[in-house]
């Protein structure tokens, strides 16, 4: 049974690593569903598979022709995922993502849900991983309040913990 495996939790908490792991390991197993998004790509960036760079335009007009199963405002930028993406395939999927996405994605079946929980020292790390991925200080300051929504998303989340990880439309578990 083809699994759509969501790796949620707060920015840089490890999301993006976890998946390239689960991918790197298991490459025959696992596809990544890549996320559009109208932020302007990092210079650490390379092409990468996890991420579609597209003008505030085109991402209006794929919104407005319903080519997202969720689209979403984060910190000035517009980001989605395409439907297309999540259509059946060979492999699990993999999506990673912010708490405030998830809701959007509950309706489909076959969900394994991982949240990555922030440690304690969470902001010094945070700071110290997005400096790292070439985040200037002025982006840094101007996403933290983005980030405790996060966090505060995450646990409004705790409900979802189960034993049970695959869960129907209709949150039952098969």
């Amino acid at each position: 049974m083809r699994m759509i495996v969501i790796l949620v939790g707060p920015s840089a908490v490890g999301k993006s690593f976890a998946a390239r792991a689960l991918l790197d390991t298991y490459p025959d197993r696992f596809a990544r569903v890549p996320v559009y998004t109208t932020r302007t790509q990092r210079s650490s960036e390379a092409e990468a598979d996890d991420r579609i760079f597209v003008s505030q335009e085109q991402f209006e007009r794929m919104v407005q022709e319903r080519q997202f199963c969720v689209h979403q405002h984060f910190a000035g930028n517009r980001y989605g995922y395409h439907k297309n993406d999540l259509k059946p395939a060979q492999k699990h999927s993999i999506v990673d993502l912010p708490p405030f996405f998830l809701p959007g994605f509950l309706g489909y079946k076959n969900l394994l849900i991982i949240g990555l929980q922030a440690p304690s020292n969470y902001q010094a790390l945070l700071d110290k991983r997005m400096e790292a991925r070439g985040d200037s200080h002025e982006s840094r300051q101007n996403r933290k309040p983005f980030i405790e929504r996060d966090i505060q998303d995450l646990e409004a989340l705790r409900p979802l913990k189960s034993k049970r990880t695959c869960y129907d439309s209709n949150g039952q578990s098969p």
